[in-house]
This record gives C-alpha cells, structure tokens and sequence, in this order.
C-alpha cells in the first residue's frame, strides 16, 4: 500500500512538473525504487510517456522523494554529472532546493569526479555565497564532500571559493565560520587555495578567529596556518605581522591538546629563525 502510494505521488509530481516546466528550474534524474526488496524495479522513466527522462522540480527531490536514491554505479557517474549540469536556480527556494539535491549527487563517491566536470562547482560556491543559510549550508556540505577529490579543490579555487569563504569567516554572526574554515582546512592542501587565502585577506580574518573565536574555531584555524605557513617564509612573515604569536601562545597554553600542539609548532614556524631577536614564549606573554 504504502509502496502504491508513492508511485502515485511521484507520478502526479511528475505531470505537475510538465505543466509548470516553464516556471521551474529543475534537475534531471533517474532513478530506481526497489518495493519491499522485490526483484523488479520500477524505473521514473516509465512513468509517464512523455519525455524520455521525467524533469522532478527540486522541492519534489528534496522533500517528496527521499527514498529515491542517485544511481550509485561507477558506469552511471556521466549520468549524474549530466543531471547535475542542468541544475539552474532563480528564486530562494529554488536555490535552498538545488543546494539539498547537489548535496544528495555529492554523497555519490564513484561520481565525484565526473560531477566536478560539470558546472556544479561554480554553481555551489554561487549558492554558498547568495543563498540562504539553508542552502548555505547544504552547499557547503556538498562543496566539502566533491572536494575531496584533488581537481574539484582546484576547479572550486577558481570559481572563487576563497573569497567567499574569507567573508563567512569574518562574520561571526553568520553562523558558517566553522563550516567554512573546516572548508578551508581542506582546500589548503593544495598549493592554489593558499595562494588565493592569502590574496583574498585570509590571514587577517585567520589570526582574528585565535583570538577571539570559539575553542573549536581556534583548534581549526590553527591547523589552516600551519598549513599555509609550513612551506612559505613569505607566509610565516605575514602572520607575525598580523600579531598572530600572542593569541597562539595563549591557545598553547589553554587550549585542547590537539590545539596546544599545533600552536606550539606554530609558534616555532613563526619565531625568528637567527638567535637574536628570537621571539620566546616567556618573553611574550610578559
């Protein structure tokens, strides 16, 4: 019964989706459901005969259909990545449902690298920036989960992620500086996200977060700088400059284990490397 009853919800969404296909902006899909682990599956496809592939509008996707899942086989990846490029969002709604379907194409490890080549990348880091916390968060996610693929990180760079992450990080009130910075701790890892960090202002914001952020903020941020500066002495100048040591002898101090440590290795990346003039933490917290 309860098997019937969806199928007949997924067909009156799908007629309501071709009738309004001209107002809503909509996602491709095709999927499966299994009934009651029966042997047959029925495909959307067949639902109705109109079109080839049935077009269910985002808030369909989200909300009505939870149970229907993104092909999870590697020789169906090209397919996800072709649903996902036909994602274009308008209106707020529109936006809140396209971040929560993206974030569902995500979670599809075998397709990851196939979604990337599409424009999803930009089109999230879009959301991530415009979109309402909701879809703020919902694209966040999603971001993190594609991005653990080397070349999405460097696909995600280039739509200008560093920049709008830098500008959640600085407002406290936005309630996405720990999504964003463990965002950021991802992406550093590759060479072209710590030099758009630092173009885009991030050490500022950075060395503000040790300061005065949370004990969670504080522990993330610390590994973000340590990241940024292990491999530049360019970088460990700008942090000293940007008084960053006396925060981070307090972190070593007072903070989590884990913080202390990475503080403490910090601080020595950040200390004058001639014994003149080296920067002590007796001396600084005097």
């Amino acid at each position: 019964m309860f098997v019937r009853t969806r199928l007949k919800e997924v067909r009156n969404s799908c007629r309501t989706c071709l009738r309004d296909w001209n107002l809503v902006k909509s996602i491709l899909i095709s999927a499966r459901v299994s009934p009651r682990g029966q042997g047959w599956d029925t495909d959307v496809n067949m639902l109705s005969q109109s079109p080839p592939i049935h077009i269910l509008p985002f808030w369909q996707l989200s909300n009505s259909f939870p149970f229907l899942p993104f092909s999870r086989t590697s020789a169906s990846s090209d397919g996800n990545r072709r649903r996902a490029s036909h994602v274009h969002v308008e209106t707020p709604t529109a936006k809140e449902n396209a971040a929560c379907a993206l974030l569902r194409l995500s979670q599809v490890e075998e397709s990851k690298a196939a979604i990337g080549r599409s424009d999803v990348i930009p089109l999230l880091v879009s959301l991530l920036e415009s979109g309402g916390f909701h879809a703020k968060k919902d694209a966040s996610t999603a971001l993190y989960s594609l991005c653990m693929v080397k070349e999405n990180k460097i696909r995600a760079v280039k739509a200008g992620i560093m920049k709008v992450l830098v500008e959640l990080m600085a407002d406290f009130e936005s309630n996405m500086v720990d999504k964003s910075a463990y965002m950021v701790s991802m992406l550093v890892a590759v060479l072209e996200a710590r030099a758009a960090l630092v173009e885009e202002g991030g050490v500022p914001v950075l060395v503000e977060i040790v300061e005065v952020g949370t004990q969670r903020q504080k522990e993330i941020v610390v590994v973000i700088l340590l990241q940024v500066c292990e491999d530049s002495v360019a970088y460990r100048t700008m942090v000293a400059r940007e008084g960053a040591i006396p925060p981070l002898v307090s972190l070593s101090q007072s903070g989590t284990n884990r913080a202390k440590q990475k503080a403490e290795k910090l601080i020595e990346l950040l200390r004058p490397r001639s014994g003149y003039g080296a920067v002590r933490t007796s001396e600084v917290v005097a």
